[in-house]
């Protein structure tokens, strides 16, 4: 790092780090000519990156420095801690202890987070208030220079948004029980419970990651610490009085944020991405088992919703790799699916898996200069780049899911969130007053009732879906095929003044619930016919699913039933002021 006196711009300060301390035996150095002749200062300043009082350090990810615009002898040099000078090198003061390590400290600086970026000056004083950025935000000292013991930090982070969330998870619907958690750098995992006022509790220290909320009992979470540390509680909303139980500790190493997720349709199954493996439970964390993947370390990896025994693994330089296998209690079998397909060598950032087909899945590549989003409707025999319109930049999550029309899907990247309705052949931007920001995931809740976008240094945002129908599947139980015949229709949302059709003519219902219709078909002509569902003023079809076997007369000429919805309604909108929700128009889950 390198700093220049305002008040004196023949003076610069240069502190050098080998990226764990001070570079030895000198690491501050001086010039007071402009940079003719540099010296090392008279007295180096304490290893302020290291925060342990032990060797080593982190100076290649904390460094700055910075000179008072009013006094060149006065100079702070930063890493996890800080240090300053205020005779120009003769001698230092450490400033900060944030992890109160140092013995001879009499007052700690606990309340400052570590991990310094960045710092600046204020307009007057002797010395000038510092302001120091790092992980935790923004706070500031007008007495840094009297050292740790004298030194007064003050946080200015009260209504800051600027959280870095690398992930996040929900609460089965959040509508209903409105939890939300999310995995942060250098800043925990945090949790809340309320869909409006966006109140966040710590619930987990370190670096978070990934997270995962139970579907049936909220209360149980999973989180991780950096570098695989997988964390269990059954009390997330016990506040203060919180445990949590490691339940693994890496998988064969892994990735600093290390991916896992917790089985849509099984919560005793949780997939976790390794280096070379991917670690698998069918007991909640109590044992695991190690499966071989043929590949580098794991970046992405996905369940599909409608088979737990379909998982899909992504790695950092664009391999994935499928296998119909898991959850079984015992270490699966895994293919290559990547290998001479077509697709980027990029990382993985993310695969999603259609909630009805475990064989339709989407990945997304995190690199300037290719497709960035693809997808595979047969397993990953083949690729489609579907990437349309997309800017080029990385893509670094997909969600996906069923709507009115088809598959809606969703993209967060580098510069925002996209969504497209025709499968990728173009796609509309779906910001709405969210911050143009890097977006490091999108998720969902199981019922897709709300899209989660979770930022890079803006927090996280939330979006109503609008309410819909959607069908999963036709079930023939018996009966003449010229017409009443029963057939069960099954999907989602079926609720009040539902009607079936059979080729635009109508069945009759004679039982429904949320998910599943039973219905009698009505006489037709013989031949594949759509069949359509209206319930809530929404329309949906399966398109050619039924065949009449039988010739019994030519009906009557109807309109087609339509797959538009005949209601669309508005998502609902939000205090301006909420920084967890943003209205927008949204494609409506079916």
């Amino acid at each position: 790092a390198l700093a220049i006196a305002p008040s004196d711009p023949n003076t610069l300060y240069l502190v050098i780090t080998d990226g764990a301390g001070l570079l030895t035996p000198n690491g501050m150095f001086k010039t007071t000519n402009s940079g003719t002749l540099w010296a090392a200062t008279a007295a180096q300043p304490p290893n302020v990156f290291d925060g342990f009082g032990n060797p080593g350090g982190q100076g290649f990810y904390d460094i700055a420095l910075a000179v008072d615009p009013a006094d060149a002898n006065i100079a702070y040099v930063a890493g996890v801690n800080v240090a300053s000078t205020t005779d120009g090198g003769a001698s230092w003061t450490q400033d900060l202890d944030v992890y109160c390590s140092i013995s001879q400290s009499l007052i700690c600086s606990g309340s400052v987070h570590p991990d310094q970026h960045a710092m600046a000056f204020g307009a007057i004083g002797t010395p000038r208030p510092l302001f120091l950025a790092n992980d935790g935000g923004i706070f500031s000292s007008s007495n840094a220079t009297l050292g740790i013991v004298g030194t007064i930090w003050t946080s200015l982070n009260s209504n800051l948004t600027t959280t870095q969330y690398y992930a996040g998870a929900s609460a089965q619907n959040f509508t209903t029980t409105p939890v939300v958690a999310g995995g942060a750098q250098d800043n925990g995992t945090t949790r809340t419970t309320s869909a409006t006022a966006a109140q966040w509790n710590a619930v987990l220290g370190g670096d978070g990651g990934y997270v995962a909320v139970d579907n049936s009992t909220p209360t149980t979470m999973y989180a991780e610490y950096q570098n695989g540390q997988l964390h269990k509680t059954t009390n997330a909303d016990a506040g203060t009085a919180i445990t949590w139980t490691n339940i693994l500790s890496g998988c064969n190493g892994s990735l600093f944020i290390a991916p896992f997720v917790l089985d849509p349709s099984n919560n005793a199954h949780l997939a976790f991405g390794g280096g070379g493996y991917v670690c698998e439970t069918v007991n909640g964390g109590t044992s695991w088992y190690f499966d071989p993947v043929p590949s580098g370390y794991i970046q992405s990896i996905a369940i599909a919703p409608s088979s737990s025994a379909t998982i899909y693994a992504g790695d950092t330089a664009g391999g994935i790799y499928r296998t119909a296998n898991g959850n079984t209690g015992v270490a699966a079998t895994w293919t290559d699916i990547s290998t001479g397909k077509g697709l980027p060598a990029a990382p993985v950032t993310s695969l999603a898996v259609l909630p009805t087909s475990p064989n339709t899945v989407y990945a997304t590549f995190g690199k300037f200069g290719v497709g960035h989003v693809w997808q595979t409707t047969n397993g990953g025999g083949t690729w489609t780049n579907i990437s349309g319109n997309l800017p080029n930049v990385p893509v670094t999550s997909l969600v996906t899911y069923a709507g009115t029309a088809g598959p809606v899907l969703i993209a967060g990247s580098d510069v925002g969130v996209f969504v497209s309705t025709d499968n990728g052949t173009s796609w509309n931007t779906l910001q709405g007053g969210l911050p143009r920001v890097p977006v490091n995931m999108l998720f969902t809740d199981a019922a897709r009732t709300t899209l989660f976008v979770a930022t890079h240094g803006r927090g996280m945002w939330q979006i109503p879906i609008p309410s819909g129908i959607g069908l999963t599947s036709l079930s023939v139980v018996g009966g003449p095929t010229a017409g009443g015949q029963t057939v069960i229709v099954t999907g989602i949302g079926f609720g009040s003044g539902t009607s079936v059709s059979f080729g635009g003519m109508a069945a009759t219902v004679t039982a429904q619930t949320a998910t599943a219709i039973t219905v009698t078909t009505p006489a037709h002509l013989a031949g594949t016919v759509d069949v359509s569902v209206t319930s809530n003023g929404f329309t949906a079809t399966l398109r050619g699913l039924y065949t009449y076997g039988e010739v019994l007369f030519a009906p009557t000429p109807v309109p087609r039933a339509t797959s538009v919805p005949t209601a669309l309604p508005a998502p609902p909108t939000r205090p301006a002021a909420t920084p967890i929700g943003v209205p927008s128009v949204v494609p409506p889950r079916r």
